[in-house]
């Protein structure tokens, strides 16, 4: 099977007949994965359909020069007589920033350890000798964590609303600056920063047509 029409067919099909079909593609350092979710034919035909959604996935990215993030989670559907594919993006900072100029994780920790130790009057050569933080929320205002935790010797320092509120904003303005992906508007991002490590999840979504 060689053509984009081909692909489609056998895409709409099954669509046809199980009403959506889910895929979700993840990144690593030894390639891309493609695997179907919740998928209840045979074998057979998963194979064959997962072998289109990846050759789908790659020719209209490609084609329109969309960033592909880390992972992929489709959605693909038919609506209004349309084949639609509604795409959940991520952007898992901890295989690198995407554009390679700006490390999105050392700016991060470098705007964190410069607030706090404004706040603590501590110097930042002697931040880490001296204090701890662990920083955990999302923009995405359906994420249930939402802390900062700061420590001085095992002691926790109280960190003030306002602070903290004051924080977070500046880690979001950074972060849409020179995030991954830029150029959507309605990124969102998840945030897990200590001295030692950093988490960061960027996440968008999109919507192909494929009719």
């Amino acid at each position: 099977m060689n053509s984009l029409k081909e692909h489609l067919d056998l895409v709409k099909n099954a669509v046809l007949k199980y009403s959506k079909i889910k895929v979700l593609f993840s990144s690593s350092p030894y390639g891309d994965e493609c695997s179907l979710r919740d998928f209840i034919g045979e074998n057979s035909l998963a194979q064959k359909l997962e072998s289109s959604v990846r050759y789908l996935d790659h020719y209209y990215h490609d084609h329109n020069q969309i960033e592909e993030g880390t992972s992929r989670d489709y959605e693909i559907i038919i609506e209004d007589n349309l084949l639609l594919a509604k795409v959940k993006y991520g952007w898992d900072y901890s295989y690198g920033s995407k554009w390679w100029e700006n490390d999105l994780e050392e700016i991060l920790n470098n705007k964190v350890v410069s607030f706090l130790s404004k706040m603590t009057e501590t110097s930042i050569e002697k931040f880490d000798e001296r204090f701890y933080f662990d920083i955990q929320f999302s923009s995405d205002n359906n994420h249930s964590v939402d802390s900062i935790s700061l420590y001085e010797n095992e002691v926790e320092i109280k960190v003030s609303h306002s602070a903290w509120e004051n924080l977070k904003k500046e880690i979001l303005d950074l972060s849409d600056k020179y995030g991954a992906n830029t150029r959507e508007a309605n990124c969102k991002f998840d945030f897990h920063l200590t001295n030692d490590d950093s988490y960061i999840l960027e996440k968008w979504t999109g919507e192909f047509n494929f009719s």
